[in-house]
């Protein structure tokens, strides 16, 4: 492991810490911890320790806490061992039943008494620096498109250059943060490595909010574990579970709006499913919270815009929905998300056209990868990549146009 420490602040001078005491720390705490997160039961911390959970969001400091009341209550755990060098102090790996979150506590032992002494994440585990996708943590980026880029997806670009565009969106460069500090945040879909997620999702906060001219935005990056255990993420979340990525995202959720911040959010694909789940959770352990000034576009996404909609009301988020954007060939949407019913899809397309989906050659050809701009430009991007699946289906696409024309004509 390659832990990081927070900076060392003043000293490791100790505090009795519970949901009443913490309201009077914040004068040398870097950012807010909720009291609602400490039971009456007091914890012993030191000052390193607190200003450490002060910079995390409120996801992170619910896991960490946890963990410090049970390493509190159970110091001779098994779990916990000697440090090698420092005798007096003890190493604590967190419980978290998946690979990807990673963070270590170190404490000590004060007149019989445990006292939390320093809090640390695995740097490992960040997106960018992981061949290993399922050992990615979700983690939040500030992406920045490249000085002087100026390349726009507007629907007729060939692979190479949608690729060129998703490369102007810096990956490489991005900054690990804790907060937002853009007006645009994204949540990517499945099967979406950090690097792949950070050009897509720029490609469509760019559409999404054309008028902006977006040249940074938020990644809230939901790392692939593949297609099975992505599918199983996605029945927690739609379901009566939570996935802990949809309980990260809540608590951004209600960072922004405690701090007044104004938010654009795209989601794309499960980044939907998981952006409902989110909503859900929200509004049941905050009720009466509300995000007036947070607003969503939908792309793709595998919950429907009306449920989303139904959710969004509840916490006053706006969804624009003429900024809704459905092939009517992707499965995604039309099946995943029960959209047939408001589309000219049906299922059968959608079955046929299945096989352009989970394509790895060409994300033009894909009804669901990039943002939709209508049958025609589709059909011409189906045609202009020469893929043998893609032209099999151009047929499919003629007959829905004209369909479509003779209906209006009426």
């Amino acid at each position: 492991m390659t832990w990081k420490f927070a900076g060392r602040a003043d000293a490791f001078d100790g505090f009795a810490v519970n949901n009443k005491t913490v309201k009077g720390l914040d004068s040398f705490l870097p950012g807010y911890i909720s009291p609602s997160l400490f039971s009456s039961k007091k914890i012993n911390m030191s000052r390193q320790a607190l200003a450490m959970l002060a910079s995390m969001n409120e996801y992170d400091q619910m896991q960490v806490i946890k963990e410090m009341y049970y390493v509190s209550a159970n110091p001779h755990s098994r779990s916990v061992v000697r440090h090698k060098r420092f005798p007096l102090i003890r190493i604590y790996r967190s419980r978290y039943p998946f690979k990807n979150y990673h963070y270590l506590l170190t404490i000590k032992l004060k007149d019989g008494e445990v006292v939390i002494h320093d809090i640390a994440f695995d740097e490992r585990l960040h997106g960018r620096d992981i061949a290993n996708n399922s050992h990615q943590r979700t983690q939040m980026y500030h992406v920045k498109k490249e000085d002087g880029a100026t390349g726009k997806y507007n629907g007729t670009q060939n692979n190479q250059e949608v690729k060129a565009l998703m490369e102007e969106w810096n990956a490489s460069k991005a900054q690990q943060t804790s907060n937002v500090r853009t007006i645009h945040v994204t949540v990517n879909g499945m099967l979406n490595d950090y690097n792949k997620a950070a050009g897509l999702m720029g490609i469509h906060t760019q559409v999404a909010y054309n008028e902006d001219n977006p040249r940074e935005y938020t990644l809230f990056h939901n790392p692939t574990d593949e297609w099975k255990l992505d599918i199983i993420e996605c029945g927690f979340d739609k379901t009566w579970k939570t996935s802990h990525n949809a309980k990260h995202l809540a608590a951004v959720m209600k960072q922004c709006a405690q701090n007044g911040q104004k938010v654009k959010w795209t989601v794309h694909s499960q980044g939907a499913i998981i952006f409902a789940s989110a909503l859900t959770y929200l509004e049941g352990i905050n009720p009466g919270l509300k995000l007036p000034n947070q607003e969503l576009v939908v792309h793709a996404g595998g919950t429907g815009v009306a449920k989303l909609d139904r959710i969004a009301k509840k916490v006053g988020l706006r969804i624009n929905n003429h900024k809704t954007r459905i092939n009517p060939f992707d499965a995604v949407p039309n099946v995943c998300g029960f959209e047939m019913k408001n589309s000219n899809s049906s299922l059968m397309k959608c079955m046929k056209a299945f096989g352009l989906v989970i394509n790895d050659d060409d994300m033009t050809i894909s009804p669901h990868t990039l943002p939709y701009f209508g049958l025609e430009l589709y059909r011409l991007q189906l045609i202009n990549s020469g893929h043998h699946k893609a032209l099999k289906r151009v047929n499919d696409v003629d007959l829905l146009i004209k369909k479509l024309n003779n209906t209006n004509r009426c």
